[in-house]
């Protein structure tokens, strides 16, 4: 316990807030391969370039649908486009499939690797995998809303949809009050941007281990 413990104060404290793809969290790689070298494990280090931030795409994916409504005034067509585009880029990204994020600038990174080969018969394999870096806080992790995250990010999905439909059926007949359902819907994705601005330019990382 004692070790764990040991751990727990390198990374909080000694190396402390590790923002993705930042020295800091090269350094906890460093600490990770050599405690893992320590205990005999095999170990590697896999360089690779990465996001500093989920925020960037997500922000700007959460953008394309805040302006859709709006832009639905000045051309249906361009509209129904952003938000189409919009829901391909959030359903690729949340899957792993690069789109935006392949396009933003990238920092150098790294994952730490250790195996320890077994002595007998292989009857199962056991991976254990944990980060390296420590997240920012945001408004997003109160606890309060952390409760609903669930009811939270389905109620987003649901109203990309909805953006994304009714710019369908706005390119064959006038919404007309439905527009109001719609821009509704685009404020909430807009109200998810201002989260995550406010995130960026106020917040900080957290210590965590």
């Amino acid at each position: 316990m004692e070790k764990l413990v040991d751990a727990v104060r390198v990374l909080s404290v000694e190396l402390g807030p590790r923002g993705s793809a930042s020295e800091a969290e090269r350094r906890a790689a460093e600490y990770a391969a050599e405690r893992l070298r320590r205990a005999g494990f095999e170990v590697k280090i896999e360089p690779f370039r990465g996001l500093a931030t989920f925020s960037l795409p997500y922000g700007l994916i959460y953008s394309g649908f805040a302006l859709a409504a709006p832009l639905y005034l000045l051309s249906p067509i361009a509209s129904f486009a952003l938000a189409l585009l919009s829901l391909a880029a959030f359903l690729t990204e949340i899957h792993a499939l690069p789109t935006i994020s392949r396009i933003l600038p990238k920092r150098r990174s790294q994952n730490v690797v250790g195996m320890r080969r077994p002595k007998g018969e292989v009857k199962r394999r056991v991976v254990i995998s944990a980060h390296l870096d420590s997240s920012k806080a945001a408004l997003l992790w109160h606890p309060k809303m952390v409760a609903g995250f669930r009811r939270s990010f389905l109620t987003m999905v649901g109203a990309m949809l909805a953006i994304a439909l009714l710019g369908l059926a706005g390119l064959f007949l006038p919404l007309g009050r439905a527009w109001w359902a719609q821009l509704a819907c685009s404020l909430y994705l807009g109200a998810s941007v201002i989260l995550l601005v406010h995130r960026e330019l106020f917040m900080e990382h957290t210590p965590g281990a």
